[in-house]
């Protein structure tokens, strides 16, 4: 007799949500044969119905009048599907994405925030960066707001963190998008590495995230509703990668950082997460990088908006049960390794 294995939505479910009811769809159901093999049977009922049956006591969750394959696990193509086809998820929420709102990476989680539903505060070294951003926002009818500082300078952080809760009437979600190493320091062998630049990569990649990281906590304390953060790491804080010690260490010290703030803060609604991105195909990568990406096992690099869809799931309610963690974008690198020196 076959045993019933999974269930899946067809054309637009979601596993979790057609157990919880909420997509009245049709499905397919697998099985698994005595035999050991599939077999495909079409369901008569509808998603709802299977999921009330299956799990009548489940706690229902917000309905979706579409959702996208990215859900489900399905291949993302260049445009981000989550931001393209999810519902406002954080309708109503306050964001400030920090340290370069207004370019690459920076850039595409304000996009994906925006889409979201969350007004965003664009924070950037350079003015006209984030004013093009802050203005790309607002032009398909959301509210932003663009500051320009230096994520050096505790002053400025202060000022994006006042500002942004000032003018956007509080804050709820806080981006890091601070660091880096080959755009400052090249590929270099550790016991060549100058005490110059092994303090550059910390100061970067760790002490001025730890800045904002810290001075963002206090106000979500001072508000009392709780917050998240979600700061953009590197695979190389995960794995030993040659000629980037200094950076794989600041990286991992940031890891360490987000466990730290799920550890200490988690009992006042207060969650961090990390995106930790292989390779990604920014202009500033793309200028300051060699090789191919023949090594990842997508055979390319990944895409900022792969990165901003990760980035809002974990700033989203949909992983409301998640802190403390590293989600990993790197199409596979760290599932082979090692990693050449050209890595990001």
């Amino acid at each position: 007799m076959a045993r019933l294995l999974f269930a899946a939505v067809r054309s637009a479910g979601a596993g979790r949500l057609a157990a919880r009811g909420a997509v009245p769809h049709p499905f397919s159901v697998f099985l698994l044969s005595g035999g050991g093999g599939f077999e495909r049977r079409e369901s008569p009922y509808s998603s709802a119905a299977f999921g009330a049956s299956c799990f009548p006591n489940a706690t229902p969750i917000p309905t979706f009048d579409r959702v996208t394959p990215w859900l489900v696990g399905a291949p993302t193509g260049k445009m981000s599907l989550l931001m393209a086809e999810a519902p406002k998820m954080l309708s109503g929420k306050k964001a400030l994405v920090i340290g370069g709102g207004g370019g690459g990476i920076g850039r595409a989680i304000t996009q994906g925030l925006a889409a979201a539903g969350s007004a965003v505060a664009v924070a950037d070294v350079e003015r006209d960066r984030a004013d093009e951003a802050a203005a790309e926002v607002a032009a398909a009818g959301g509210k932003s707001l663009s500051l320009t500082g230096d994520v050096r300078s505790p002053e400025d952080i202060d000022g994006f963190m006042s500002s942004a809760a000032r003018e956007l009437g509080g804050l709820d979600i806080l981006v890091t998008v601070v660091g880096g190493q080959l755009a400052f320091v090249p590929p270099t062998p550790l016991h060549e590495t100058t005490d110059a630049d092994w303090d550059l990569m910390f100061d970067l990649n760790l002490r001025y995230v730890a800045r904002a990281v810290r001075t963002g906590l206090r106000v979500f304390l001072a508000q009392g509703r709780g917050g998240t953060i979600v700061s953009v790491g590197s695979i190389t804080g995960h794995a030993g990668s040659p000629m980037q010690a200094a950076y794989g260490a600041a990286k991992a010290g940031l890891a360490s950082l987000a466990r730290s703030v799920a550890a200490e803060y988690s009992g006042e609604g207060i969650r961090m997460n990390l995106v930790t991105c292989g390779p990604v195909a920014t202009p500033v990568a793309q200028a300051a990088q060699t090789g191919t990406a023949d090594w990842i096992p997508m055979g390319r690099p990944g895409e900022s908006s792969e990165v901003a869809d990760a980035a809002v799931f974990l700033a989203s309610p949909l992983s409301s049960y998640i802190t403390g963690q590293s989600l990993v974008i790197d199409g596979g690198a760290t599932a082979v390794g090692p990693f050449p020196h050209s890595t990001r």
